[in-house]
């Protein structure tokens, strides 16, 4: 094997022939290996980017094109009638703007255990999911004269959840500031430490009561226990909260995702935040029927993460990290950036592709464009 690494170490990477080497058995025929060997050169070349290649335009374009025959339809089921999820136009907007706040954030959550029960897999929705008040709530009555929200709470509903009413009361006690909370034998009594004689703040307290946190895990409002093909469990959620739900002992980590590209980076890295950019574009384009090269994903993805944080491909993300005045111009809010521009004295160089477009000269493109310096005799 050494005698062909040699030989081929000049027209492959370092990585692939690592991965050759990790990959192939000891014991393979010297020819069958050459085989290989030359089947990923020619793999390996295929793949590269020819000098000059505007791959830039080429990815963008590529993408314009493909967005315009896009669904203007914001939900689809994806898989499941209950769930509804982002897609089509609107996905692909938040995903390239990098987005922090999503109009249908979601997790797709797997277990460690391949073999679960199905009552099983329903405790462990039930404890992600979470779990207000109000779920619990039979009744609310007002007392207006000593200024108390009295909660009646449905007994039937706390065996089914196995929960107390001891329980319930210190999640009330816990998660809600201002408040004295009191167990009584058939309801629990709540009131504000500081009494107001006002009516209307007994409404707004007991307004407030349904939406105390009791338990799961916040932000994670609705799950959706679905079955694979091999008989394995996972669950869907409408809502994502990564940190908490990689913390259970019961999930498989390795496996847990979401759609939410910024909760990854922020727990998991940048490279994992890229390669969750480039999953979910392609995850898009494949529910629509769409086939764009995924090397177009990765260039989006590279430039989006390039300095280490998600920046959207937006006048507040990517755009600010360019020296061209004429390009930040062209884009958005022009004078504010003309008008500094001016007062500090700041100079165009006209590198990029936009500002030769603007003053009409030929635009500097290309990948691994370089410029031949000969010696003439003296």
């Amino acid at each position: 094997m050494e005698d062909l690494i040699k030989k081929y170490e000049k027209k492959l990477s370092g990585k692939i022939i690592s991965d050759i080497k990790l990959n192939v058995p000891k014991n393979i025929d010297k020819k069958k290996l050459e085989e290989i060997f030359k089947r990923a050169v020619t793999v390996f070349e295929n793949a590269q980017i020819d000098t000059s290649e505007a791959c830039g335009l080429i990815a963008s374009s590529s993408f314009g094109e493909q967005s315009t025959q896009m669904t203007l339809n914001e939900k689809h089921g994806g898989g499941t009638s209950t769930i509804q999820l982002s897609s089509g136009l609107p996905r692909i907007i938040e995903i390239f703007d990098g987005r922090k706040e999503l109009s249908t954030p979601m997790m797709e959550i797997f277990f460690k255990k391949k073999k679960l029960s199905e009552n099983e897999v329903k405790n462990y929705a039930m404890h992600i999911k979470e779990t207000k008040l109000i779920e619990f709530i039979e009744e609310f009555q007002l007392d207006f004269i000593n200024q108390v929200v009295k909660c009646y709470l449905n007994k039937d509903k706390l065996k089914k959840e196995k929960y107390s009413q001891e329980a319930i009361a210190k999640a009330l006690q816990k998660n809600m500031k201002g408040i004295i909370v009191e167990e009584e034998e058939e309801y629990i009594s709540v009131k504000k430490k500081i009494k107001d004689e006002k009516i209307m703040d007994l409404y707004k307290l007991k307004d407030k009561l349904k939406n105390v946190f009791v338990s799961g895990i916040k932000n994670i409002s609705q799950v959706v226990i679905v079955q694979e093909d091999d008989g394995s469990y996972k669950i869907l959620t409408r809502g994502s909260s990564l940190k908490h739900v990689l913390e259970l002992d019961f999930i498989d980590p390795y496996k847990t995702t979401t759609n939410d590209i910024w909760q990854i980076c922020n727990h998991l890295g940048i490279e994992a935040a890229r390669a969750a950019i480039i999953k979910e574009t392609d995850k898009v384009l494949e529910v629509q029927g769409l086939n764009i090269n995924i090397r177009h994903s990765m260039l989006i993805a590279d430039t989006m993460s390039l300095s280490g944080i998600i920046k959207g491909i937006t006048r507040f993300g990517i755009l600010l990290d360019k020296d061209s005045v004429i390009s930040k111009a062209s884009f958005e809010t022009p004078m504010k950036h003309i008008f500094n521009a001016a007062i500090s004295g700041q100079k165009d160089k006209l590198k990029s592709v936009m500002e030769n477009v603007m003053v009409n000269q030929p635009i500097p493109i290309g990948t691994g464009m370089g410029r031949l310096l000969a010696k003439e005799d003296s």
